[in-house]
Order: structure tokens, then sequence, then C-alpha cells
């Protein structure tokens, strides 16, 4: 088989030059395209998420609907110093002055700006909260001249509608509501939905027109808000809306300032007002921050590997299953526009995240099933429809297997489904999935591959490994046996990247695993879908570690340049802490496993059902 090392097959943009660095972050230091790793800001229980690039441009989403531009102008941060009235960007973007010093670090959900400009260090941060429909903008500046310094820093948010809104401004909460007129047609923004925007810091200077913003020929690049001296005050509507304050800070030499905004949505003007006294002080906007990241890090705690590939372990730990979770909330916030050959996203993501996000994966799998019907279509929301061929279908068992699995949540087998076209008459999860597979069994040709491996995750979790089901069905043939031997195979470019960043990838059995599974039909292509499924073969085929029925299966491997590596496994509530090593002498056998200090035969280690930590020790002989 030809690789070509290069090829534009799945290339949206050119990844931004980067590093993980000891926290894994990924960090940015040079500008250039998206960030590999990040670029979806999402919060587990939220369906706020915020696209973003290097650069700083980027748009915010909620429930499927665009609340800025996607073409990325809609939001922009100024530092102006209020003596030469100089101006640049806490990102480089909407400025687009080069600074002393810039880098961008992508956290899970958040990022963080920081530059280096005019003697001043300035870092941005902006991150969405779980469970609240906001994103914060939290801004650190410190005075590294030998002088004191007077600055002023404003935002700029622009809702993307069409019409005018209503506008208000609360003083006490420093609170900025815009709602949909009554009188006006309902097009982007919905017309019980309320826009807010807040500020920790007293605005000295509030603006709520673009016109008057941006001046006459201006753009956002040099916008003549920043050349006013003069107060402005917010109209009650404005045709051209949007919301920018302007607040002022005088920093002594050495001297630092913490400052927060925080911009949202909410259902009416009462809950806009809660939503901004939770997050009305800088300490507690710091300490929602640090909360997101915390509740990230303990959903990546069911898997955490510690190998001497410091890329890999960033991969397994956080970036992969975070990108999982990602592209399921590009998938939920999607909006209405429907592809049959993407439509399985929505439970496909969790394949490989069930342990991490238990709650919203089951929420998933009973939604995705509630909107299919007895004739294999699909609607997630009775305006589109789309038609699955049984590749797709065939997933919906295959989830829901593998969530049993992780979770050990068998009451899902009896969860009650009405069908779209039901007419009130409702099957069980495992009667529907059981109606797919056989549906499946009579066109196999259909179903290929996928069938095979969803019928026996299935007879797995009903405890009859060989059924009549797919007793028939033959293994597919290796890759060299296909008929794609013969063609030329364009990785998709996470894959490239993953391989180019991580030595022990890079290795000729890893890379020729990822070409076989990225060589068949309908293989994954998008940057999510690929992040998902070189996640579950690391975990699975390279580490070799799988949930089973009876419990863990180890089948590890143990690259060239390894001596050991270790493995934290949460399964079912109970800790498998694994120890993967090479025995310094030879000995009978190719595999020894001990479980707290006892040998055990085979390779499955029971479940304890205990949630207690067990200590696994793995000597390959």
């Amino acid at each position: 088989m030809n690789i070509k090392p290069g090829g534009t097959a799945g290339l949206n943009l050119a990844y931004a030059v980067g590093f993980f660095a000891e926290d894994d972050s990924y960090v940015v230091t040079q500008l250039g395209g998206d960030s590999p790793f990040g670029s979806t800001l999402a919060a587990l229980g939220s369906d706020y998420a915020v696209h973003i690039s290097p650069d700083g441009a980027g748009w915010s989403v909620f429930a499927g609907l665009d609340i800025t531009s996607p073409l990325g102008n809609g939001k922009g941060w100024y530092i102006r110093d209020r003596e030469s009235g100089f101006v640049w960007s806490p990102f480089y973007l909407p400025v687009g002055e080069k600074a002393d010093e810039y880098e961008v670090a992508f956290f899970p959900g958040q990022v963080t700006a920081y530059t280096l400009k005019n003697k001043i260090a300035a870092s941005l941060t902006v991150a969405v909260l779980p469970n609240k429909p906001v994103e914060v903008w939290l801004v650190r500046l410190e005075n590294r001249s030998a002088r004191e310094r007077s600055l002023s820093f404003t935002t700029y948010f622009e809702p993307r509608v069409g019409q005018d809104l209503e506008i208000g401004y609360r003083m006490r909460e420093k609170l900025l509501l815009m709602r949909k007129s009554l009188s006006s047609p309902t097009d982007a923004i919905a017309s019980d939905m309320v826009l807010f925007h807040t500020s920790t810091l007293v605005p000295a200077r509030i603006q709520t027109d673009k016109m008057r913003f941006m001046g006459q020929g201006r753009s956002l690049r040099n916008p003549l808000e920043l050349d006013e001296a003069v107060d402005t005050q917010p109209e009650c509507s404005s045709q051209n809306p949007l919301a920018s304050f302007t607040v002022e800070i005088d920093l002594p030499i050495e001297g630092e300032a913490e400052f927060g905004f925080c911009v949202g949505v909410a259902h009416n003007a009462d809950q806009a007002v809660e939503l901004a006294k939770g997050l009305s002080r800088t300490s507690l906007i710091k300490e929602a921050v640090q909360m997101a990241r915390m509740k990230w890090e303990n959903a990546f705690s069911r898997t955490r590997l510690d190998s001497p590939d410091r890329v890999l372990n960033a991969l397994v730990n956080t970036w992969l299953p975070y990108e999982a979770y990602a592209g399921w909330m590009r998938e939920r916030t999607g909006g209405v526009c429907l592809d049959p050959a993407v439509a399985t996203d929505y439970i496909r993501r969790f394949y490989s995240i069930c342990a991490a996000t238990p709650d919203m994966a089951r929420e998933s799998i009973v939604k995705f099933a509630s909107g299919l019907s007895l004739t294999g279509t699909y609607s997630p929301d009775s305006r589109s429809f789309a038609s699955l061929s049984l590749s797709e279908l065939v997933w919906l068992p295959l989830v829901v297997a593998r969530y049993i699995l992780e979770t050990g949540d068998a009451c899902i087998l009896a969860e009650p489904i009405s069908l779209a076209d039901s007419k009130g008459s409702q099957l069980t999860m495992q009667d529907l999935c059981e109606r797919i597979l056989e549906i499946c069994s009579a066109s196999r040709e259909d179903a290929g591959p996928m069938f095979l491996r969803a019928s026996r995750a299935w007879q797995d979790i009903l405890g009859n490994p060989q059924t009549d089901v797919n007793k028939d069905i033959k293994e597919p043939q290796p890759l060299h046996q296909s008929a794609k031997s013969s063609e030329e195979l364009v990785l998709p470019r996470r894959i490239r990247y993953l391989l180019a960043i991580s030595k022990v990838l890079a290795e000729p059995g890893p890379r020729e695993q990822f070409e076989q599974l990225f060589s068949a039909d309908g293989a994954p292509t998008s940057d999510c879908a690929v992040a998902c499924a070189a996640l579950s073969k690391i975990v699975e085929e390279l580490l070799g570690v799988k949930a089973v029925v009876d419990g863990l299966l180890l089948q590890p491997r143990l690259p060239d340049s390894w001596y050991d590596y270790q493995l934290i496994r949460v399964l079912r509530g109970d800790v498998y802490k694994v120890h993967v090593k090479r025995s310094l002498t030879p000995a009978k056998g190719q595999l020894a496993i001990y479980v707290d200090g006892s040998r055990i035969s085979g390779q499955v280690i029971k479940e304890f059902g205990d949630g207690q930590e067990h200590l696994v020790e793995v000597i390959f002989c």
C-alpha cells in the first residue's frame, strides 16, 4: 500500500504549530490555522459552545442557534493606552498588531491568550461553564514598565440578528439586556430569548449601536469608539445592536489588575439577572473557570495513562476524549440540517467515552432511539427527516452494548421507547435493538462488518456469545487482501498529525493499524470522528485494555522503546491500577498477570463490584 504523505483529503485548514504543556494544555506558538485540539469550547451539561481560533476569531452557539456570526467577527477585545492612544488586542485579532510575546493555550472548554505588548502583560481567558448558557472572559493586566499606566479595556459583542432589539441597562447589576422586540419578526434570535452582557467593574462607557461604535469607513480593526472621549449611554433600541463595555484601569509600577465579563442567553430577564449575580465578581468568575476545568479532569479520570510518550499521555488522558465530546456537542447544537451519513454521530461519539459521561450518553441514546421509525427513518425534531442505512442503524445496538459494558447499567434495556411513527405504542430498548439486528441479519451485505461487530457485542451483554444471528457471518478480510490494497490511501489530517507528534503511534505496528482502520469503506474522515476512532484503537488495541462482560480484558502491547507504563482504568466503580512492564529474566510463557499480589489464569480480571482500588501487575516474560 502506498501512503501519501500529504494531500488535501479532509483538510479544511492547516493546523497551527504548538506543543503539549505539563498540564496537558495545547499551546499554540505560531499562528496560521486552527488549533488541532480544543477549538470548540464545550462544557458538561450546557448547550452553549464557542468556536475559536488561535488568532481570536470565532463565534458562539446555543442549542443550534448562532448567537454571533459564523464569519468569526462578532466578538472582540481591545486594550488602549489612555495616554498615547495606542490600541492592541489580547488576541491577535481584531486589531491585528503583532505582540512582543504571544501564545495561546487551549484547555478543554477554555482558551487563554497571553500577550506582551507595550510593556503590558495581558492574559484573556475565554471559557464556557457547566450547566450554564454563558461564556466568561477573565482578564489579567500587569504593568512591566517603569512608570504608572492608565489603560482602558473594551469589549465587543454583536448578536447575529437582522432586526432591532430592545435594550436595557441595569446599573446595580452592571447588566446589559437585549431581546427581540415583540413587534419584530423572529429570525436569528428567538422572541423569548434574552441576551445579556455583564462586567465585574463599573463601565466607564457603554455602547449599544454598531454604527456608532464602528464609525464611518471604520472596521473592527480601528473602531471610532476607541477614539471618542465622551461618555455614551445605551439606547432603548437599536437596528444594529451590539453590547460593548469600556472599563478603565490605572496600574502602578509592577501593579496588576484582574476583572471579568460575561455574555450569555436566558429565557427571560429574571433568569439573566440570576446568572449575572452568580458571576458578578472577579473571584466568582475565577472560581467558576477553575471548577469547569476540574469537572473535565474528573470526567476523564476513568482512563489515565502514564507512559514514556508524553504526547500519547495527553491524547489519551485529555484531548481525544474531549474532541469526541466536542463533536457530540456540535451535533447537538448543529441546527435542523440533517445529513443521513452523520445522523448517528449523535450517539456514535459516545462509543469511546461512555464511562466519562454516562448520564449524557444514556440521555442521547434514548433520545436518538425515540427519533427512529419502524421504516428506518430518523427525525431528531419532527421537522427534518433522513432515511438511515443499515450500517448507520446498527450503531444503536453497538453503542447500547458498549454503554452497558462500561457502566453496568443494564436497566437501559427496559427503557420504553416511543418510535416516531408508532402512534403511541412503545418498544423497549432491547426490542428495538434486536429488531435492528434482525433486519441487518436479513441484509448482511448492506450492513457489512459493522453488523458482525454489533451482533457480537449485543450477544455478549445478553450472555449468549454464540447465536444463530452471527454464525454464518465471515470475518472481514485484512486490509492487504481487500480490493483497496492497490489504491493509494490518504490518511485523515488528524491521523497524519498524530503520527507526526507521537513516536509510538508512528511505529510500524500502530501505523499499520491506523492504515487498516481508515482504508475501509465508510471510514471516519472528520476530525472529531477520527478522534473517536483513534481513542478506541489506542486504548483497546495498542494498550490492550478492554471492558468485557466479566470484567477487564488485558491484552497489552509494550512498544519496543518502552520498559513499562502505568494505566488507571475505572470500570463499573472498581479502580484498576495497572502496571505493565518487561521481565528482567526469561521465563516460560509470554504474559503473567497478578491482581492484588495473586497470579490469575487467563487475561480477564473478574469484576469485583466493591468500588475499591486493585493493583494489577502485568509482566512480559
